[in-house]
């Protein structure tokens, strides 16, 4: 989904998107916590959120982009919304800053919203190789049997 929302020239880029659904993000309500002790990271609260392809995610190694997993659009909250808000995803993080909170400058936005030059080439890397390359899986054609109809079923019988 981080592709289609990087790449994808059908998708609104001034709209918040679900990074599960690429629904308007109003749509889907996914609510971040802070995990039990002292070393615990933020995660999805899965029971208190909903989306129609809601999954469960290691949120800790989602939040970081690598070589061969360049992808690190995850929930976070937002520092300026009401507690309890849904969280927002970081790729559309810009859209949230300029839609919810009126911020149109980039020196307004209380968090970095750009993206590293390897996750943005290892992204567009995912979408030419995953929606662009044509697909050569050609399964080999099924003949299917002609349907035999009994004469008791045929409209011609049913006639004479």
């Amino acid at each position: 989904m981080g592709a289609h929302i990087l790449h994808d020239s059908t998708l609104n880029p001034s709209q918040e998107v679900c990074g599960f659904c690429l629904q308007p993000s109003p749509m889907c309500k996914l609510l971040v916590k802070k995990g039990c002790g002292a070393s615990a990271t933020y995660r999805v609260d899965i029971d208190s959120s909903s989306c129609i392809n809601l999954i469960w995610f290691n949120y800790a190694s989602a939040a970081y982009s690598s070589e061969t997993l360049p992808c690190s659009n995850i929930p976070i909250i937002c520092p300026l919304c009401p507690p309890k808000s849904s969280g927002v995803w970081t790729y559309s993080l810009h859209a949230h800053f300029c839609d919810q909170h009126k911020l149109t400058l980039h020196t307004q936005y209380p968090m970095k919203t750009h993206l590293s030059q390897s996750e943005k080439d290892g992204m567009k890397r995912i979408w030419d190789t995953q929606f662009n390359a044509p697909n050569t899986h050609n399964p080999k054609k099924k003949k299917v049997p002609a349907l035999l109809l009994s004469e008791a079923h045929t409209s011609q019988s049913a006639l004479q």
